[in-house]
């Protein structure tokens, strides 16, 4: 073989390599079987910050520290199925700016493995997003202030790569937000909404089969009401709900 095209060829692999090794942040001792991750947040010195904790499930009264970072923020906590995981999202403070329609807060989002014990550093994410409940992918809105059209990523966690991409166009033009919920049968709903966060279109992403489905669009129906509400229980998942489970949540210090 050419000396040239070998050194060509080793080149790329090492560089592959290298760019698929996941950043590596901090490690701590892996969690037990019988343990799982607990947090809490608190606002020091006017800045957002995040407790991880590791606890028996046997012994709740006892928690030990794993580790605690500044500018994160309740939203951007999320577990895996099994709290062995806690993925979070540091705000970066550098935004996209989208050309008049607003601005993108851009995060970097981290992972605490209790498998592996170690922190890792997974990819940077946009503020609309939802980890899968195996921890496997990650989900979120490429471009949260187009409100005729969005771009649907789907990041494999593991390969440290995106996935698939899907690209929605509503019948109309939404005038109050995207949302993505993560369900109990790990799929994720992406939703769209009026003002007053009335629902008016939902799709559901189907990782098992890698697929995107319109489940119903009402943009262009704007006389409809019987809208469900975002805020709605039916349409919360369990990503919101966890700041008030105290088995997870141990404390919120304002």
């Amino acid at each position: 073989m050419n000396p040239l095209k070998f050194y060509m060829i080793f080149f790329f692999l090492f560089t592959a390599t290298v760019f698929l090794q996941p950043e590596e942040n901090g490690s701590f001792p892996p969690l037990d079987t019988n343990e799982k991750f607990v947090y809490g947040t608190k606002r020091e010195n006017g800045k957002e910050m995040l407790f991880l904790y590791r606890e028996n499930n046997e012994n709740m009264n006892t928690v030990i520290p794993v580790g605690q970072w500044e500018n994160v923020e309740e939203p951007y906590i999320q577990f895996s199925a099994d709290y062995k995981m806690c993925f979070f999202a540091k705000y970066t403070f550098k935004d996209i700016d989208t050309g008049g329609r607003g601005s993108l807060r851009i995060f970097d989002l981290y992972l605490a493995n209790g498998h592996t014990g170690k922190i890792l550093y997974v990819t940077k994410v946009i503020s609309h997003f939802r980890i899968s409940r195996d921890g496997k992918y990650l989900c979120y809105i490429k471009d949260s202030t187009n409100m005729a059209e969005v771009k649907i990523i789907l990041y494999d966690i593991e390969l440290l790569k995106t996935s698939n991409e899907f690209e929605w166009r509503s019948n109309r033009p939404i005038d109050g937000g995207w949302y993505i919920r993560r369900s109990m049968d790990n799929t994720f709903r992406i939703l769209g909404t009026w003002e007053g966060g009335y629902i008016c279109t939902v799709a559901v992403l189907n990782l098992a089969a890698k697929e995107f489905k319109v489940l119903w669009d009402k943009t262009d129906s704007q006389g409809e009401i019987f809208l469900p509400r975002v805020s709605d229980e039916d349409w919360l998942d369990d990503v919101i709900k966890q700041r008030t489970y105290p088995n997870i949540k141990k404390f919120e210090e304002w």
